[in-house]
């Protein structure tokens, strides 16, 4: 019997209540549902949608003190044995793997048998094929700009706030970041079936605007203090239709194979509630609800719900049933997210401080966890089981309960390093990395 091709898209830093452009794919015969991330940030999240795993399972997660290389090592311990594409490719699946985002990446433990890396300017890495790392003047200025003195403050309002109004008042925003060349890729693709086909499309995500404000406004967004971020939210909805529709173009285009299609975002976007913006490691609503559109082969409905709400951690027990050919059970009364940075974001501003690694690894919350239902969440810390904030409509009654559907806490993973990885290679990935703020 032949196997059913599958593709998962992801429209990175897609806020559930931006993606109403999404439901014209209900005329294709997809159906729509509500989903919870594992996490607030791309990498865990993108870990659990390949493991099943929640953050404290798989052990991809923030960690004060980690860097990057130490980060791409644990994520690609993880990744290495029992995981979706693992389990694909056992079953004669060829795997490709079409992504504008840095971390989804084989440096990060994500290996597809066919992959390539996208920019606005089309194909910057594929596998087989050396990697070349070049300097950006953007990645060389912009430090200067951060400097802790007056001058470096006067510089910094005057790129931010002047050269950023005038670029608004004419119109120039960064919309393209690799979806069209991504899109071109997949329509020109000979796929070889069975196949199970990745795409990551970026144009949701900050930075908003071109050039040396690319840096400055995430560097901005990473220190707790945005100034002029305003545009973020008026030219947020514009980033985030072009990629609704070029998810839409995307999803027609490869609909010739008949395939499982699954599309979905790992997490959503802070635009000024509570005064954040970007996406930390906070357990805000805004960055958790995403949407999720599933369209079986056939246009069949096949979903039992279980629940009223689904887990992105729920996709490979998704794909696999179909695969499998068996009735697709996903949703739960309740998903949990989860946040493992040290302090406590809610109560209390960040102070600027020189190191810009310890702010970002260190933003939010040490061992946090939402549960959300239908009618409301909570957000317990981990360390002490006390109840930190209560959402939508829970009685005191049933917030306690929710409060105790948090199993323990499992030891991380061990973060020995994978083979067939370059330096040069991790030099990319990184260089690319601090071109958008991450230090």
């Amino acid at each position: 019997m032949k196997k059913p091709n599958v593709v998962l898209i992801v429209l990175d830093t897609l806020r559930g209540d931006y993606a109403g452009g999404l439901d014209e794919l209900k005329a294709m015969g997809f159906l729509k549902l509500d989903a919870v991330a594992p996490s607030s940030w791309t990498l865990p999240s993108h870990v659990s949608m390949f493991t099943s795993e929640l953050p404290s399972a798989h052990g991809v997660r923030e960690y004060s003190g980690v860097d990057w290389e130490e980060m791409m090592r644990i994520s690609r311990a993880r990744l290495g044995s029992n995981t979706l594409l693992e389990s694909l490719k056992q079953k004669g699946y060829t795997t490709y793997g079409y992504s504008a985002n840095l971390f989804v990446t084989p440096q990060f433990g994500f290996a597809f048998d066919e992959y390539k890396l996208f920019n606005q300017a089309g194909v910057i890495k594929e596998t087989p094929g050396p990697a070349k790392p070049k300097r950006s003047i953007t990645g060389m200025i912009v430090p200067l700009l951060f400097r802790e003195d007056a001058l470096g403050g006067l510089l910094r309002w005057l790129a931010l706030d002047v050269f950023g109004t005038l670029l608004e008042a004419v119109g120039v925003h960064q919309l393209e970041k690799g979806s069209k060349p991504i899109e071109n890729a997949v329509r020109d693709a000979g796929f070889e079936e069975p196949f199970f086909a990745f795409i990551n499309l970026m144009e949701a995500h900050q930075p908003y605007v071109w050039w040396i404000l690319d840096t400055l406004t995430v560097r901005a967004s990473l220190l707790g203090k945005p100034p002029r971020m305003s545009w973020w939210r008026r030219v947020y909805p514009q980033h985030s239709a072009l990629s609704v529709s070029r998810g839409i173009e995307i999803a027609s285009i490869i609909m010739k194979y008949d395939p499982l299609v699954i599309i979905t975002s790992d997490h959503g976007q802070l635009l000024g509630e509570e005064g954040r913006f970007g996406h930390g490691f906070s357990l805000d609503e805004a960055l958790l609800r995403v949407p999720i559109y599933v369209r079986f082969p056939g246009g069949r409905s096949a979903i039992r719900a279980e629940g009223p709400v689904v887990s992105l951690a729920e996709v490979p027990k998704m794909i696999d049933s179909v695969v499998e050919g068996e009735a697709c059970h996903i949703g739960a009364e309740f998903a949990l997210a989860e946040s493992w940075g040290e302090g406590n974001y809610r109560t209390g501003g960040i102070t600027e401080v020189r190191d810009m690694h310890k702010i970002f690894m260190g933003r939010v919350g040490a061992g946090r966890v939402k549960v959300a239902a239908q009618k409301g969440s909570v957000i317990v810390n981990r360390k002490t089981g006390a109840i930190e904030e209560v959402l939508g409509d829970l009685t005191p009654a049933e917030a306690e309960e929710l409060s105790k559907k948090i199993p323990g806490q499992a030891a991380p993973k061990p973060t020995t390093s994978a083979p067939g990885i370059t330096s040069s290679d991790e030099e990319l990935v990184l260089g690319r990395l601090k071109q958008l703020g991450y230090e």
